[in-house]
């Protein structure tokens, strides 16, 4: 039995001839000519696009002025962002940034909670948002106030004045803890104690220089109305 026969038979197809593989190597290349036309002619702007391009780069760098400088900071400003510490802190803020809506939603739902129990608890929720807001607003003018900045300034940087107040609420404490009542001869025996004189000197000094205070105020800084 011829085995040309039956390879014909199995496959069921007849090889092409000689013509029909031509026109197909034509058909392929008209297709791939056509697509290199898109090709050739972008070829052919690339010059004017790269001239135009270039145009506008130098016509900004002479309104500027100071490119070389601007890529010298440029340059520093991307190593400083290349280096491990920085790209640490930044992944660090990309993972709270990520972690965000999640830790809204439970601030949300703890703050629904407590509003939940102070209205259980018989508080006006709508009042207490008046409340809250008018708060707000006063303490954003306290904090605004030149004079408070200079006496939180003072105050936190002289631990002088720390150590002093300390002292105080401890004096504080312990003579609530046990008051005494003292007559005119009892005021007189105490004015004899170092200790006491001490301490009405320290309040005489005190008034002294808060007197002195109050000179170079005028009274229209303390009106109340104001």
């Amino acid at each position: 039995m011829p085995t040309t026969g039956s390879a014909a038979g199995i496959s069921g197809t007849r090889p092409k001839s000689v013509d029909q593989r031509l026109a197909d190597l034509d058909r392929r290349f008209e297709r791939l000519e056509r697509r290199l036309e898109g090709v050739l002619a972008l070829a052919e702007q690339a010059p004017a696009v790269i001239g135009t391009t270039a145009d506008i780069v130098d016509e900004w760098a002479m309104k500027k002025g100071d490119v070389d400088e601007r890529v010298r900071r440029m340059a520093s400003l991307l190593e400083q962002l290349s280096e491990p510490k920085t790209l640490a802190t930044l992944e660090q803020g990309l993972a709270l940034a990520v972690s965000a809506p999640d830790v809204i939603a439970t601030v949300a739902d703890i703050s629904d909670e407590a509003m939940r129990d102070a209205a259980d608890a018989g508080v006006d929720i709508g009042q207490l948002g008046h409340a809250l807001r008018a708060l707000a607003l006063d303490a954003g003018r306290m904090v605004t106030t030149p004079e408070l900045t200079d006496v939180v300034h003072e105050t936190a940087s002289s631990p002088q004045l720390w150590t002093l107040l300390g002292q105080a609420s401890q004096a504080m404490l312990k003579a609530a803890a046990r008051p005494e009542q003292v007559g005119a001869f009892g005021l007189w025996r105490a004015l004899k104690d170092p200790d006491v004189q001490r301490g009405v000197g320290f309040f005489i000094q005190f008034a002294r220089l808060f007197g002195t205070q109050l000179a170079n105020v005028s009274p229209s800084e303390l009106d109340a109305g104001k």
